[in-house]
Formats: structure tokens, C-alpha cells, sequence
């Protein structure tokens, strides 16, 4: 059964802020062209005033997800409409994991139910696209994950060719930035996270408290409970 990853937002500054989480995208540096989506934003009063607590929570469940591209990838716009998803494993030393789905355009989007191959390298899940022209119809492809609401997001993705394997990497690290991105909205991450806060749950960390600060800084403190193990 997998776990959950809670981060709780804390705005020490002296007016409202917007808030808004994303994660470290699923695709080693090289690989090609990828993106970044948000998985949840909210508004936040300062805590002198108001009391309140931010709280993001997670899945470590992770999910293969695609997508009907909407038009063209603009930051801060909806990266797309339809999605399937199917919770997935990736590929472990020695393991029999389901690591690998297979995407279906023909008579609706969706994905297959994950089976076990022997191509994804290990700590990564394989999405299998069909033929089609990709003319009439654009994809994006990746990491989903499940926020505590129930909702699946798109969390990182790249585009999808036709017959082809995408290979992802899900890392378990969260980033905080002020900003209001709705979830399912593109993010630049590049510029978002290079003063994000950053919550790295690859340790095992599951609860994270995150201060924003009066000069515009991150107090970042995790707490040692054990998160479940991707897949």
C-alpha cells in the first residue's frame, strides 16, 4: 500500500501570498525536451495575523499518465485536457515489477493495465505509444501523481512521437514557490525551482513544515516518518 507525503506551508511574510507545489521532473538531463506541470496552488494569509497552515499532500503511489495536448505548451496555461493513467511500478534489481504500459488513441485515449518487461533500466516505468499521425493528434506523456483530494495530475511530461518506449525516472522531491498555478498549468521549472523551497522525501522523510519567510527566504524542516517505497 503506498504512502503519503505531506508538506506544511507556513507564511511568515506580511501579506497574502499565493502558493504553489510542483516536483522534480521524471526524465534524466539529456533525454530530450520535457515539462513541468503544478500539482496544487492556494493562496495563504501571513500566520501573524491569521493562524493558517498550508497543507500539499501526495501519493507515493506513482501513476504513467498521457494526455491530449492542448494547442501550444505556454507557461502558466493548461498543458491539456483529456488524460488516462494507470498506477505503475518501476523496474527494481531482481524484481518483477508491472513497469511498462501501452498507450491506446483508437476509440478514446487511455492506457493499458502495466505488465512486467525487461526494458525499463532500473528505477524507471516505459509508456509504449501506437502508431498515428501526429498531425491530427498531439500527446504529452509521463509521471502522474495523485494528490490526497483524489485527483491525478500530470505531473512532469514530454511530448509523445508516435511507436515509440518513454522511459521515466520519478524522484520523490517537491518544490514550494510563490506563485498561483493552477494545477495542471505549465511551469517553467527551471526558474521556478532555483529559489524554491525544496522537500526531498528520498531519504524516507514523509511530513515537511516550510516557513516562507519575512526577506523572501525558505526554512525547510522534514520529519523522519518513513515514506512507502515508489510503485
Amino acid at each position: 500500500m503506498a504512502g503519503s507525503i505531506s508538506i506544511n506551508v507556513r507564511n511568515n511574510s506580511a501579506t497574502v501570498q499565493s502558493f504553489f507545489f510542483f516536483q522534480q521532473p521524471a526524465f534524466p538531463i539529456g533525454q530530450g525536451a520535457y515539462y513541468s506541470n503544478s500539482l496544487f496552488t492556494r493562496a495563504l494569509l501571513p500566520f501573524a495575523t491569521s493562524g493558517g497552515i498550508l497543507t500539499f499532500s501526495t501519493s507515493t503511489q506513482i501513476y504513467a499518465g498521457v494526455q491530449q495536448q492542448l494547442d501550444t505548451l505556454i507557461v502558466g496555461a493548461r498543458s491539456g485536457e483529456l488524460t488516462a493513467s494507470q498506477p505503475i511500478e518501476v523496474t527494481t534489481t531482481g524484481g518483477q515489477a508491472n513497469n511498462t504500459t501501452t498507450m491506446m488513441v483508437s476509440p478514446s485515449l487511455g492506457l493499458s493495465t502495466p505488465v512486467n518487461t525487461s526494458g525499463p533500466p532500473v528505477g524507471c516505468f516505459r509508456i509504449i505509444t501506437p502508431v498515428f499521425n501526429p498531425l491530427l493528434n498531439t500527446f504529452n506523456g509521463g509521471l502522474a501523481m495523485q494528490a490526497k483530494a483524489g485527483s491525478i495530475v500530470l505531473s512532469s511530461f514530454a511530448n509523445l512521437p508516435p511507436n515509440i518506449a518513454l522511459d521515466c525516472q520519478p524522484v520523490l522531491k517537491f518544490y514550494v514557490q510563490t506563485g498561483n498555478y493552477p494545477a495542471g498549468t505549465v511551469v517553467d521549472f527551471k526558474s521556478a525551482s532555483s529559489t524554491a523551497a525544496l522537500c526531498d522525501a528520498t531519504p524516507g522523510y514523509s511530513t515537511f513544515e516550510v516557513v516562507y519567510n519575512l526577506d523572501g527566504t525558505w526554512t525547510v524542516t522534514p520529519y523522519a516518518a518513513r515514506a512507502k517505497s515508489l510503485g
